[in-house]
Order: C-alpha cells, then structure tokens, then sequence
C-alpha cells in the first residue's frame, strides 16, 4: 500500500503530525517575541475601486431544521440558467464568512466568524468571482467581512476566464458554477503562532468552511459544490499577492439548481 503515496504526501503527513517527528508541533508562539502578531483583520486593498454593499439577512426562521439539510445536502454542479441573485449572494456571504465579533486583548486578537477555526485566528480570505448573478456584474471580487460588500478587483478577462473553466475541469465537465469562491489564507496569521502543523490545520478550517457552505445552500435551495482542485500561480497573478505570503488553498461553487 505504501507505492500509492505520492513521497511528498507522506512526508507531509508524517511531518505534521505528532510521532514520527521530533520538531516542535502545535502551538509553540515562535515567532511571538520577535514580530507582531499579523493583524486578525485587514481593510480589502481594493476598496478604492469601490465598495458594493451585500444584503444583510433579518429573520431566518424560514429555514429547514438542521437535520433535514444535513441528511439532503448533495453536491449539485448542473445549474439553472436563471443566475442566482444579488440578494441571494449577500445573504449566503453573511451567513458563512462575515466577521461577527473581534477581541483583541493585550498584543493577541482572535476573531469570530460562523464556520469554526483554529485559535480563533481566521487567516482565511475570500474571493469571489461572479460568472452568471442577476444585478451584479460580472468580474473578479474580494469579499470585505466586516462591511459585508464586495470590493471589485477586475473586470472579466482572460485569467477570470480560466479560472471558471478549471473549476469546470475540477468537477470533470460536470457543472460551470455560476459564482465560484476561492479560499485564499494569509500563511503569515497562522504560522505567527503555531509550528509544524500548519499547513494541515489550514485545510482543515477550508474543511469547516466548505460543511458550513454546503449546509448554508442546503437550507437556502442554492446548489453547491465543493472542489478539489485550484490554479494558486493564476490567483497570485490575479490579485498580486505574494505566492508564500497569500495563497489560494480552497474553491467552493454555488448555482441556482435545475
């Protein structure tokens, strides 16, 4: 069974997990004494191309139990050619990514989104490229937390172009999403305090945020699915992030089903 690892894979399991390894893992502050902890929060660097607010959901008791959306939550990549809309949009982003609270106390800060994440750090940004979604138009986005709005990055182009069609490939032909997520992590906020195992508990929060995104669909009648597969050079050439500083780590897509 061991010839079905790729080397790298099980070095990289051995190596962020405790008994194989005699490096330091978990949360050892490392860097605590030499460099400020990484800010928790950012304002988007591209809020001077403009700042379009998302609708905040109110009332929420139309929901299905959550019983019910786990047991029916299904992966669907085939969508209605009717787009999602704006509201729409805003109110699945509010209730999965938006920043509910921030502490900060003394020279540590932790933060509180709806999806659960290691010590509270939240190292996860989100971009969200719109492909097919009535009353917003089409283009390459940062989603701004805490103002719930998006922050325009690019109009449609030829890297935008490639992006959805590699989400196509990652669901093999099946769906063409008509909003794609892209997941990004800035390393820095996470490597600040905790050693080895990293990288491991970064996927893991991706994990959390994809449960919570498919349950969200779930309950609002929106298909979703999850992908397997991302381009991180075309998302540091996208947004001009450093490639070991910000990268892409996850994709998630969502549609109005047929």
């Amino acid at each position: 069974q061991r010839r079905m690892w790729d080397f790298h894979e099980l070095v990289y399991h051995s190596r962020s997990r405790l008994g194989r390894s005699g490096f330091r893992v978990g949360a050892t502050w490392e860097f605590r004494d030499e460099i400020p902890q990484p800010p928790i929060l950012r304002d988007s660097p591209w809020r001077d191309n403009g700042v379009l607010p998302l609708y905040r959901p109110t009332v929420l008791s139309r929901d299905m139990p959550l019983f019910e959306a786990m047991e029916t939550r299904r992966s669907v990549r085939a969508y209605s050619p009717a787009p999602i809309t704006a509201w729409e949009l805003g109110e699945f982003l509010y209730r999965t990514m938006r920043v509910r609270a921030h502490v900060k106390s003394g020279d540590y800060e932790v933060a509180s989104r709806p999806y659960p994440n290691g010590g509270g750090i939240y190292e996860q940004e989100l971009y969200v490229t719109v492909e097919a979604c009535a009353d917003l138009p089409r283009g390459f986005y940062h989603y701004d937390p805490v103002a719930h709005a998006l922050c325009p990055i690019s109009p449609p182009d030829a890297d935008m172009s490639m992006l959805i069609e590699e989400a196509v490939s990652a669901t093999a032909g099946l769906g063409r999403p008509q909003i794609l997520f892209t997941i990004a992590s800035r390393f820095g906020g996470f490597n600040w305090k905790y050693s080895a195992m990293c990288y491991a508990a970064q996927l893991k929060n991706v994990g959390a945020i994809y449960q919570t995104m498919y349950l969200v669909a779930t309950a609002m009648g929106l298909g979703a699915c999850g992908l397997g597969l991302g381009n991180a050079d075309r998302f540091a050439r996208m947004t001009g992030h450093d490639y070991a500083t910000e990268g892409s780590i996850g994709e998630f897509m969502i549609g109005r089903p047929l």
